[in-house]
């Protein structure tokens, strides 16, 4: 056993007012969470024997359930059935979404990262130059935005627990030369 702490207990193991409790860490997938299970006022060779027991499942970090992982397909659903009750744009999110499903498909939502979106950008102006033509920032931004709000809706319903790509960059987007200027309106 490691050094005692402050009443002289085994490390993991607390006591305060109301009783003994275990208070430990565990890490699964490179994030630490806390555990804390109550034991109450109860014998100290009580104590010891469960602390020998959930010592053990310490050590195989088996308390921590895994989360079921969350499909992309299975949050772009989501999406597309409240898009198309709620958003006026939900035509252009069709089209977005099949860009979208052709690249992620199949993908964890865990998995997404803010290299795997340049990857997406990548695919679709490979796609793009194809045709023949090119693929402006403001295509992308659109993309982008279509898959971050995918990701905001898995977040507001729980799936996961934060959203990777909230650090992206917009593209800069260049004004048109459908744009009126001062001059030509008074012609």
């Amino acid at each position: 056993m490691g050094k005692p702490n402050v009443h002289g207990l085994p490390p993991h193991l607390r006591k305060d007012e109301r009783g003994y409790f275990l208070d430990y860490y565990l890490e699964t997938d490179g994030i630490k969470r806390r555990k804390r299970v109550r034991l109450g006022l109860v014998s100290f060779d009580l104590v010891k024997r469960v602390y020998a027991k959930h010592l053990e499942a310490m050590i195989e970090n088996r308390f921590l359930a895994k989360k079921p992982t969350v499909t992309f397909d299975e949050a772009a659903d989501a999406f597309m059935i409240y898009s198309r009750s709620r958003k006026k744009s939900y035509s252009s999110d069709v089209i977005v979404m099949r860009n979208l499903r052709a690249f992620f498909q199949g993908l964890p939502l865990e998995n997404l990262t803010l290299n795997r979106l340049e990857q997406y950008f990548e695919f679709r102006r490979t796609q793009r130059e194809r045709k023949g033509r090119t693929l402006s920032g403001a295509t992308l931004n659109r993309d982008a935005a279509c898959l971050r709000a995918i990701i905001n809706r898995a977040v507001n319903n729980g799936q996961i627990e934060k959203n990777p790509l909230r650090a992206f960059k917009k593209f800069k987007e260049f004004l048109g030369q459908g744009l009126l200027s001062a001059t030509s309106i008074y012609v």
